[in-house]
């Protein structure tokens, strides 16, 4: 992968901020185009990098690192049938940051999130994306 070895992002007011390491075992981005996804997403189509929670941290009081998600995520589940099926967005604006099947140690962060400096460039996830294409 081309893919920058940390990535940081978060929603558009940045009350939901986070990071994660990129590894061997996270998984190329990924496109959805179900009702869900649309509905929350107000998108035809949500990209989605799926990471190990394990890697995965939010930012806390504007200075801390944590495997705690902050007080502003909240988390939806949109499944009746399937209550481990979860969205996480933020409360202040709404942005949708993951979708996650508690069934796995993995979550899918959307790719829309992340920092613009994440999205650019040689090392970026774009640019890895378009050289699977």
């Amino acid at each position: 992968m081309n893919m920058p070895d940390k990535i940081v992002g978060g929603c558009l007011c940045e009350a939901v901020r986070y990071q994660f390491d990129v590894g061997s075992s996270t998984i190329p981005p990924s496109t959805c185009k179900c009702t869900q996804c649309r509905k929350q997403s107000g998108a035809l189509n949500v990209h989605f990098l799926k990471v190990p929670l394990s890697s995965l941290s939010w930012l806390r009081n504007k200075e801390t690192w944590s495997r705690d998600a902050p007080p502003d995520l909240t988390i939806f589940r949109a499944s009746p049938g399937s209550p481990e099926i979860t969205r996480g967005f933020c409360a202040k604006c709404g942005g949708l940051v993951y979708w996650r099947d508690g069934r796995t140690d993995m979550t899918s962060i959307t790719l829309g999130t992340f920092d613009e400096g994440m999205l650019r460039g040689r090392s970026s996830v774009l640019a890895d994306a378009k050289a699977r294409l």
